[in-house]
């Protein structure tokens, strides 16, 4: 039975030392108190920098409230939450990522803390972005196309209407 643990650990470092998702598991104050060793691979931090700090502090201020939100879904509804945030690098420089969390509870049903998967979609997003861009120029686009059209045909209309003035006179 030792020898069947051993293997069964071995198993699993085999997998959390390989993937490229994010796995964080976060105590009840926010703190991490296990990052997967990924976290250097995707985002430059060492799993033991990571333990004891505040998962939010990496979170961009613009996404705080999103985020904080999604947990407060999670904790109303005991469900799965999900979010899309922008995260700090060790460079400063921030990533998107997709990031699904989960509540855990003790035997007595209170809150213990909750784990994270985040993959990141940082590609994703800029081809989504540059989606939103092309379809806001082409919606400008088709507007002053269709301004164009309507101001030659009154001047279509005002020529014939002159030309018939002109005529009757």
């Amino acid at each position: 039975t030792e020898e069947t643990l051993r293997q069964s650990e071995g198993q699993l470092r085999l997998l959390t030392d390989n993937m490229l998702d994010l796995i964080a598991r976060a105590d009840t104050e926010g703190m991490f108190i296990y990052a997967s060793p990924s976290h250097q691979t995707v985002l430059g931090y060492t799993a033991a920098s990571l333990l004891g700090q505040p998962i939010f502090n990496f979170v961009h201020p613009d996404d705080l409230s999103n985020v904080m939100s999604a947990i407060q879904v999670g904790r109303e509804t005991s469900g799965i939450g999900q979010v899309e945030l922008r995260y700090r690098r060790s460079d400063g420089q921030y990533i998107w990522l997709e990031t699904v969390g989960n509540m855990l509870y003790d035997d007595n049903n209170q809150v213990a803390g909750a784990v994270f998967s985040s993959r990141e979609i940082t590609k994703r997003k800029q081809a989504e972005m540059e989606a939103a861009r092309n379809s806001q120029q082409l919606t400008g686009l088709s507007l002053m196309g269709q301004t164009i059209t309507a101001t030659l045909n009154l001047e279509v209309i005002f020529g014939k209407i002159v030309n018939e003035l002109l005529l009757l006179l």
